[in-house]
């Protein structure tokens, strides 16, 4: 038999310092460990704290009986977590009970306490939709950083991955690979300490794991994202007139791959769905109390994606990113129906 019992709480005395020079034993605690050594039980202490030597040179100087300390050696399983018949932990609700009786002893526990997870604000969309235009606007008037998913390492060094032809077909291991590799990179760029706005079409794979974030959700259709796609390319110098066509195809299948997840994301509850034409006006409802909105326009922030025959037609250059009908007529495909 085995037991894992944690130190702080159930050994020794809670201390707001942690200062194991005046820290005491609870009542009780040597006496009942004494009982179970006797009795055959592996003791295992469990601790948050760093400094284990001085958690052992304690135990033993208040005589306490121990075996391990975040470690059982002969456990059945490699996992990190110490399997154990009985967890002593003073901070435990007996998960046995039902969930319906669960939830409220949870609640009533820390009413007074507010969680300290770290909320960010994650733009998400189709290829093209606009979501970098919206995350540089986001960030001029909340002064938050911006986090692009495609920057992290994990994303630059899977291109055998993200570039396998056969990622979007189900029930091949390219398949998962892939959605392996964009689930990790969601939960990398969740951890993030700091307050962030989040951009990357990755996290459609992946909606369940946004729940306490916001979640704006922009929904272009595929005039605007070929349209999108297609300056982007050219601003990078990757649009030719041999190429165009290529260019084209390729944004259109990936836009039609994304559907089903855009789709699902839609019917999530809390989702911010903006058109793109919607953006500059949503984004200044989030126009902090300190520093006045100033009202960029999308060519002062993203001038790369403004079409500069129409803009010179137009008072408001944002709106020559949302033309639609003639312009996606020009590009030479048929709109899916």
């Amino acid at each position: 038999m085995s037991s894992r019992l944690t130190f702080d709480g159930v050994l020794a005395e809670l201390r707001s310092d942690r200062d194991l020079e005046r820290t005491h034993p609870r009542d009780g605690a040597r006496e009942g460990m004494e009982q179970l050594w006797d009795a055959g039980y592996r003791l295992v202490v469990w601790t948050g704290r760093d400094d284990l030597e001085d958690v052992a040179d304690w135990l033993d100087e208040e005589r306490i009986p121990f075996d391990f300390i975040n470690e059982d050696p002969d456990q059945p399983t490699e996992s990190r977590k110490i399997v154990a018949d009985v967890y002593l932990d003073d901070r435990a609700i007996d998960g046995r009970a039902d969930w319906t009786d669960l939830i409220p002893a949870i609640f009533e526990r820390h009413q007074h306490q507010g969680h300290n997870r770290t909320k960010h604000t994650v733009i998400t969309g189709a290829s093209g939709a606009g979501k970098t235009t919206l995350s540089n606007l986001l960030s001029k008037a909340v002064g938050q950083p911006v986090w692009k998913v495609d920057r992290d390492d994990l994303w630059m060094d899977s291109d055998d991955v993200v570039d396998n032809p056969e990622r979007y077909q189900k029930d091949t291991k390219a398949y998962h690979k892939y959605r392996h590799l964009l689930k990790r990179l969601v939960r990398r760029a969740l951890k993030r300490k700091e307050p962030s706005i989040l951009e990357g079409c990755q996290f459609l794979v992946a909606p369940g794991t946004l729940r306490g974030h916001r979640v704006v959700l922009i929904d272009a259709d595929e005039e605007t994202v070929v349209h999108q796609r297609l300056q982007r390319d050219a601003a990078q110098g990757k649009l030719t007139a041999a190429n165009r066509e290529e260019r084209i195809a390729k944004a259109l299948d990936l836009y039609r791959k994304l559907q089903p997840a855009i789709e699902r994301l839609k019917g999530f509850q809390g989702v911010e769905v903006l058109r793109p034409s919607e953006v500059e006006k949503w984004v200044q409802g989030f126009q902090p109390r300190e520093k006045a909105w100033k009202g960029e326009t999308l060519m002062d922030v993203a001038p790369q994606y403004v079409n500069p025959t129409l803009a010179s037609r137009l008072e408001d250059p944002v709106s020559c990113r949302y033309t639609s009908g003639p312009l996606f007529s020009n590009l030479g495909v048929e709109r899916e129906k």
